[in-house]
């Protein structure tokens, strides 16, 4: 799932967090099939030497993993959504397991107040819609995959802010840090793999 993050209320980094501790990852890996994987696997997949398992990631971000929706729901609270709030997904209609995947986050999330509303578009709607920078025209969130397990590429490209010097070609969500881009330039101008 792609955020939103320049406007309420995925512009939130407690919103963002809250909604994750609220989402049945395990759920959505039984929906596609997957029996044994493990629930951490982006930006970097198990087997790439820079992968770090669940059990070692810090404290805050393992209880992420950790489905609770009622903490959910109290973070949301302290986030400012004490009676959750609106919001939209979109999906492509040509890929059913879209639907699929956008109806379970509907009904996970409603469990934590929120609405969520789900927008099918065909291909060209949702090029359209992906690649609308800097007038993004689509709400709330984008269901994307990424097709590379190089993190490099994929910090450069979902990650890096828009128009900055390391791409950002792929941020829908419109991510912005520039603390991580300064690390995403750094990266991409080292010639050591090990460094």
């Amino acid at each position: 799932l792609v955020f939103r993050t320049d406007v309420p209320p995925f512009d939130s980094t407690e919103v963002r967090r809250a909604v994750y501790k609220g989402t049945n990852v395990a759920e959505f890996q039984k929906l596609a099939g997957v029996k044994a994987a493990p629930l951490v696997w982006q930006a970097v997949w198990p087997g790439n030497p820079a992968y770090v398992p669940l059990e070692d990631l810090p404290k805050d971000i393992r209880t992420l993993y950790e489905y609770d929706p009622e903490e959910a729901k109290k973070m949301l609270a302290a986030a400012g959504y004490p009676n959750g709030f609106k919001t939209g997904v979109t999906v492509l209609t040509a890929q059913p397991w879209e639907l699929d995947q956008a109806s379970l986050l509907k009904d996970q999330w409603s469990k934590l107040g929120i609405d969520v509303e789900i927008h099918a578009l065909d291909n060209a709607g949702n090029q359209s819609a992906k690649y609308s920078q800097p007038n993004i025209n689509w709400e709330g969130i984008y269901r994307d995959g990424s097709p590379t397990a190089n993190p490099v590429t994929y910090l450069s490209l979902f990650l890096h802010s828009v128009g900055g010097g390391g791409g950002g070609l792929n941020n829908y969500g419109m991510y912005s840090n520039p603390e991580l881009d300064k690390l995403i330039d750094q990266i991409n101008a080292e010639l050591d793999p090990k460094k």
